[in-house]
């Protein structure tokens, strides 16, 4: 039965002995509980008896079901369920860190009301404009298919800064041409 390698997910065949990843050479070591082959009547079915599989947190404990991202085997106190699957909490750490989690987000960086700000705010002041007129089309661009908000937000704000930059950049440019033509 085909495992993948934790550094590159490569498939490798099981072995008990020390085997090497075909992909990265990677040394690994591959211990694995009799509940693996067996295969699951359903999804939140009780994977073994008390012998057979413990919780990977709580040893004492029996293991309810596995983690749907890691393998590892839970009790009901660890377990975690997101969006339909049964999720330990390692892997809700790793999720948030990694932001591979999107159900478990609660901020967002607002890349187009920064960009917007960049392009309005020193308006006042017009000459700072030369360097955050660029900085907001690079960051409307760079940022576009960013996640908005957590609340479905458009792409207007994007557009409006990157309009109102290029507009700045015309105001230099024409500015500058005076100044040469003078």
């Amino acid at each position: 039965m085909p495992i993948d390698c934790p550094k590159c997910d490569a498939s490798i065949e099981y072995t008990s002995d020390i085997t090497r990843c075909p992909s990265c050479d990677t040394k690994l070591l591959i211990e694995i509980f009799p509940a693996f082959f067996r295969q699951p009547a359903s999804a939140s079915a009780s994977l073994a008896a008390d012998e057979e599989s413990a919780c990977f947190f709580h040893p004492r404990n029996k293991a309810t079901v596995s983690c749907a991202m890691c393998g590892r085997f839970i009790c009901s106190l660890c377990d975690v369920e997101l969006s339909g699957q049964h999720v330990c909490p390692s892997c809700i750490e790793s999720g948030l860190k990694k932001r591979k989690i999107t159900n478990l987000e609660n901020r967002r960086i607002l890349y187009d009301d920064i960009a917007l700000a960049l392009a309005i705010i020193p308006i006042i002041f017009f000459w700072p404009t030369i360097i955050t007129a660029p900085a907001s089309i690079y960051l409307s661009l760079r940022h576009w298919k960013s996640p908005t908000s957590i609340i479905h937000r458009t792409k207007v704000r994007f557009v409006v800064a990157i309009f109102i930059s290029l507009l700045q950049l015309a105001g230099w440019g024409l500015f500058i041409s005076y100044l040469v033509t003078r």
